[in-house]
């Protein structure tokens, strides 16, 4: 995987200097040789030191994922708090189940006191379809190791509803990675990695597998810099496996491709 993945990035770079931009084909990703390889990440250190490594740090679902199926079946807080998180929960003070929608907390909501959750709790999670995010609220009373008293704490996952088979990328998530780091190298050489902001670029990978809904939550401060990505995600070459439910049919999945400033 390592060898197809530096490979894939190595005949990325070269195609992008001597083609058209716009022309991104499949038969592109071809695996070359490790002297090759090996020569050619000298010639980029040595030439692209102003680029920002870590550029793209993060492909898949908006929030920690968590399956429908899980989301549909659970009865209590247990199903989103890890065993740590419960067990500093001395005294519940209020659990809140809120929708997120464009990343900002929705009055679609329903608050429960216990760690059961309300009818009305489940009914609202049994409504979240493929691809809603979510945040679970517990506010609680949480005891000092120390003095002993009860103090104020509260814990609030993000969360996604993904499908029981996540869409994938045949190559696999690093080469992906790689492949737009590589090919936005040009675009990145002068910013001001000072002024990168955290961006995110959403995209929905159909039944059949094709790309649609590509679109950015915000700018990362550098248009040049999301117009290449857009058209990248829109053009990319390689196969993705669409996503499946429990019953094995293929379903939509949104994915977000994080860049620019490691950010929430």
């Amino acid at each position: 995987m390592k060898n197809q993945i530096v490979g894939l990035s190595f005949i990325v770079a070269i195609l992008l200097s001597c083609q058209d931009k716009n022309d991104i084909k499949k038969e592109d990703l071809a695996v070359v040789t490790n002297d090759q390889v090996t020569n050619n990440t000298k010639t980029i250190n040595k030439s692209k030191t102003k680029v920002f490594d870590d550029f793209i740090y993060e492909i898949g679902p908006r929030f920690s994922s968590i399956k429908k199926s899980e989301v549909e079946n659970a009865k209590t807080i247990n199903a989103f708090f890890s065993e740590e998180e419960l067990e500093k929960m001395e005294a519940i003070t209020s659990i809140k189940i809120i929708r997120v929608i464009d990343d900002k907390q929705s009055e679609i909501r329903e608050v429960g006191t216990t760690k059961d959750l309300t009818k009305a709790q489940l009914n609202l999670l049994k409504n979240f379809e493929y691809d809603a995010n979510f945040v679970v609220r517990a506010d609680f009373k949480q005891r000092n190791e120390i003095t002993g008293e009860l103090e104020n704490n509260y814990a609030s996952p993000h969360l996604t509803i993904v499908p029981e088979k996540e869409a994938t990328f045949v190559d696999g998530k690093d080469a992906l990675k790689a492949f737009l780091k590589m090919s936005t190298e040009e675009v990145r050489k002068d910013a001001d990695l000072e002024k990168f902001q955290a961006a995110k670029l959403y995209f929905t990978v159909s039944k059949d597998g094709t790309i649609k809904n590509v679109h950015l939550d915000r700018s990362c401060g550098y248009p040049e810099i999301d117009k290449k990505m857009i058209e990248l995600i829109t053009q990319i070459p390689g196969t993705w496996l669409p996503a499946e439910n429990a019953k094995g049919e293929q379903v939509n999945q949104e994915l977000v491709v994080s860049f620019g400033l490691l950010g929430c």
